[in-house]
């Protein structure tokens, strides 16, 4: 096998170029919009279309052959492939979650920043998207024969419902092993079930001018708005509520606005997390600001009060591999209507078999209709397993801990990738366990905050480390390569 030393020397000599090809995807703001899907030319909006054309052209840059599936995603590969079914495939996806509010940088102009690249994509997944196509290209360069073809696969709607890769599944064949690179090292063995509901009711206060929160639904929510008229608010409540420490308060003319800020993050990583949500409806109630609304507005508390479902009663004494994380992540009001987007990461095993999710739904059902909500299940995918002894598992993770000198066992998690569409599939990076951000501001600089980061240096180990992998599993027969 090929000197880890050497590998290391390749790819640091290829620093420049690697930040360079980052920032050719990174300044496209490609968040997929799946609101107007549209056939062929832009399924998923134009900035997806645009980012997906300008990947491709990376690839054929460096020397590759590209395949475009409608633009639902795309392929880059360099040797004469053998049938798809007997392939390795590398996934990784190119479009981001929105921006957002509280940006110190550009989030669609990447700045590099010392050891740090800055821009909404960075991390997830466009960082390491580009690092797998440097592994491959590792391998050309190289003249190393693959005994198994290997090909990177590049989707557009992975952080909105992975239609990209369902329409791929649909019409074409699935490779003999996929290594998702959208997570972190060593392996993930398991994905905790999702659901993601939303939540409807009909308001009769007509004070309400206003009512938001959040930007995508699965993450925790920096800010949280109400505009609200003036007239609503007596001379006694005001005085209260210019006393809140919670709440930025502006008023002009007839109306008044209040803001909560807390701290955002993904929904599987909430422990310093801090809902807006839930500080501004606590806000809300314990001033009596909307007390015909109460009822609703305790339910909204329940479920974003904490991020483990604790005040909800929604957390299960049986539940094991993994933690209820989530709540309340996003808020909308129009037409006197309130909508409450929920979304819920349950663990992988209960009573030591696979979760199905069914009590947590129920239990969400019942606290919907108790707080005067209706109910709408927007997605429930069920937990994603396989055995961490699998040879196969443990031959990756052996790789991670000889390249990186660190002792992480396999791990599960409760974000989810294209892993779970995918038969036979494991997550692979390329995050470094405790990986360094550039946090100029609490909630800032991980994936899915405001300044999003990632360290140039960790990325350049994480390349080393699949380099080190694919050739390890080039020494493998097709049959070694099946989990199931």
């Amino acid at each position: 096998m090929q000197d880890t030393n050497q590998i290391r020397e390749w790819v640091y000599s290829k620093r420049k170029n690697i930040i360079r090809d980052i920032g050719r995807i990174v300044n496209i703001c490609s968040v997929s919009d799946i609101e107007e899907l549209q056939e062929m030319q832009s399924p998923f909006g134009e900035g997806c279309r645009f980012v997906l054309d300008e990947m491709l052209a990376i690839g054929k840059d460096l020397g590759f052959q590209t395949e475009n599936y409608n633009y639902y995603c795309g392929r880059i590969y360099y040797e004469k492939r053998k049938s798809i079914e007997n392939s390795i495939t590398i996934w990784g996806h190119l479009d981001v979650v929105p921006a957002g509010d509280d940006w110190e940088y550009e989030p669609y102009e990447m700045t590099v920043e010392g050891d740090y690249l800055i821009g909404r994509g960075v991390q997830d997944n466009k960082g390491p998207t580009i690092g797998a196509l440097y592994a491959l290209l590792y391998l050309k360069e190289a003249g190393i024969p693959m005994n198994t073809p290997v090909s990177l696969m590049v989707g557009c709607s992975e952080e909105t419902g992975m239609q990209d890769i369902d329409y791929y599944i649909k019409n074409y064949k699935q490779p003999a092993f996929s290594i998702v690179a959208d997570c972190g090292f060593p392996v993930c063995y398991g994905e905790n079930g999702i659901i993601n509901i939303e939540l409807q009711t009909r308001l009769g206060n007509k004070d309400i001018l206003a009512f938001h929160a959040g930007s995508t639904s699965n993450s925790i929510p920096e800010t949280a708005t109400i505009i609200l008229k003036k007239s609503c608010i007596t001379a006694q409540k005001k005085e209260h509520l210019k006393a809140s420490k919670l709440l930025l308060i502006e008023e002009e003319r007839n109306q008044i606005k209040l803001t909560a800020k807390g701290k955002s993050a993904h929904v599987c990583m909430v422990h310093d997390s801090k809902n807006a949500i839930g500080i501004l409806v606590k806000e809300l109630l314990r001033l009596d600001l909307l007390p015909e609304e109460e009822k609703a507005l305790k339910g909204v508390e329940l479920l974003s009060k904490d991020a483990y479902g604790i005040a909800a009663n929604l957390w299960d004494r049986n539940y094991s591999l993994g933690q209820l994380t989530g709540g309340a992540t996003m808020i909308r009001y129009e037409n006197s209507v309130l909508t409450v987007s929920v979304d819920y990461r349950y663990p992988i095993l209960t009573n030591g078999i696979i979760s199905d999710g069914k009590e947590l739904l129920d239990s969400l059902k019942v606290l919907s209709r108790e707080a005067g909500f209706t109910c709408i299940v927007r997605k429930h995918l069920p937990p994603s397993y396989i055995p961490a002894n699998k040879p196969l598992i443990q031959e990756l993770t052996k790789v991670y801990q000889e390249v990186s000198g660190l002792a992480n066992p396999p791990y599960t998690m409760g974000g989810t990738t294209y892993t779970r569409k995918l038969k036979n599939a494991i997550g692979y990076g390329m995050a470094l366990p405790d990986k360094q951000i550039l946090r100029r501001k609490q909630g800032h600089g991980d994936f899915h905050q405001p300044d999003e980061s990632l360290h140039i240096g960790e990325l350049m180990e994480g390349i080393v480390i699949y380099i080190k992998a694919l050739l390890k599993l080039n020494d493998l027969e097709i049959s070694d390569l099946l989990l199931n």
